[in-house]
């Protein structure tokens, strides 16, 4: 995990477009780790969630028109379906005015807070919190786990070295182990051909010299 993950990665194409890039964004957020109740709590309210937003994406967006210019004779102008883009414009416009621009906006309000208050009780925070102190703890979390996982890597780096160091010196002994059995295979072969030479000789000596 990376402490200097940023949201976005920017490159310049005649200006600066953000970018998702998921190596820097998704791979190094600080998720938390729920206990099975708090999971099951996510989990009931990302469902309750999903379920109102189907309601609202079935239903047409007053605000969005059919285009009258292709329309046929004899057809009625009627509402587009509701975009999740445009169901959260309008969820952003009810929350500053109190005020629905679509019948059911309303709804998608307590489903994301019953859902910001369970995934805040996974990290353990209170709920609610003022963004910047969200988006501060998060940044405390991350440097903290980054640092975690620094010190594992550098325990797993220190620990592989010490593994090849010992393999290195088990091969030094085990070589050496080998040339002395070497030599001291060698000294016996010699040995035993000296003698089975020595017996060789005392044979002819033998077949020259008869015993009377």
């Amino acid at each position: 995990m990376s402490p200097t993950g940023d949201a976005f990665s920017y490159f310049v194409s005649g200006r600066q477009d953000p970018r998702y890039t998921p190596s820097t964004t998704f791979e190094t957020f600080a998720f938390p780790h729920p206990s099975p109740v708090q999971r099951e709590a996510i989990e009931k309210a990302a469902r309750q969630l999903e379920n109102v937003r189907a309601h609202l994406l079935a239903q047409q967006d007053p605000s969005r028109k059919v285009n009258t210019g292709a329309l046929k004779a004899g057809q009625e102008v009627t509402a587009k379906s509701l975009t999740l883009t445009g169901a959260y414009n309008l969820l952003a416009d009810y929350r500053k005015s109190g005020t629905e621009g679509m019948a059911g906006i309303k709804s998608l309000a307590p489903a994301h807070d019953t859902l910001d208050a369970a995934v805040a009780a996974a990290y353990g925070w209170d709920w609610p919190l003022p963004e910047d102190e969200m988006l501060s703890k998060l940044l405390a979390l991350n440097l903290l786990r980054a640092a975690v996982e620094d010190v594992h890597r550098k325990q797993e780096e220190t620990e592989a070295a010490r593994l090849r160091e010992l393999e290195k010196t088990q091969r030094a002994e085990q070589h050496a182990a080998d040339k002395v059995q070497k030599a001291e295979q060698r000294k016996s072969d010699a040995a035993a051909l000296a003698a089975q030479k020595k017996a060789e000789r005392a044979t002819r000596l033998d077949e020259v010299n008869p015993a009377d």
